[in-house]
């Protein structure tokens, strides 16, 4: 008997180890199962979590403060700082849209701002934005053309009053006509007390 329960006691460990087989290999398939279950992380996500996980490190070991100084002169690297723009202006670039052309040279090559100054071809491109830039300023913005312009003005007014060629009753336009009023009277006011044509009587 004692054979029979040596073999009993033999069967029921080779049951256990049995067991134990699928227990671990029933874990095994629900890992996997709830790892496939998790929605997958994006890169983006991961991103931000490994972020916030450096943060808190750096907090706890007080790193922060110099990875911040960093930044700010990567940053601060794209601006020009003072002596650039002082650099800049002895060779007459000035105006925010020169200053761009010159970031985007900079940025574009990576020569340093007295390679790119010296440069022909950014000097030929520098020249046609001013030119540019000087025949823009050089086309009058309003529709109106000059002598209907001058018209609506005190001085064109005043200048024909004055000169015999119209009176106050040709100007159509009534705030016109009182601003030429005015003006006339404040000559008048600060003006010669004699005037230039004296009366005659006979």
């Amino acid at each position: 008997m004692e054979n029979e329960n040596n073999e009993v006691i033999i069967d029921s460990t080779e049951n256990n180890e049995e067991k134990e087989k699928t227990e671990v290999e029933n874990t095994e398939e629900t890992l996997e199962k709830k790892e496939e279950e998790k929605p997958q992380e994006t890169s983006e996500a991961k991103l931000a979590r490994l972020k916030r996980q450096t943060a808190q490190l750096e907090k706890k070991l007080g790193i922060k403060n110099e990875v911040k100084s960093e930044t700010k002169k990567e940053q601060k690297s794209d601006d020009l700082d003072y002596g650039e723009k002082a650099f800049l202006r002895s060779y007459e670039i000035k105006g925010a849209d020169e200053i761009a052309l010159v970031k985007n040279w900079v940025k574009r090559t990576g020569d340093e701002l007295d390679v790119v100054v010296e440069d022909e071809i950014f000097q030929s491109k520098l020249k046609s934005l001013r030119e540019a830039k000087a025949s823009a300023d050089a086309i009058p913005k309003g529709k109106t053309r000059t002598t209907q312009q001058a018209q609506n003005d005190e001085q064109y007014w005043t200048a024909k009053i004055e000169s015999g060629q119209a009176q106050l009753n040709d100007i159509e336009d009534v705030n016109m006509r009182r601003k030429v009023l005015n003006r006339r009277i404040e000559h008048e006011k600060s003006g010669n007390k004699f005037s230039s044509q004296p009366i005659v009587i006979t």
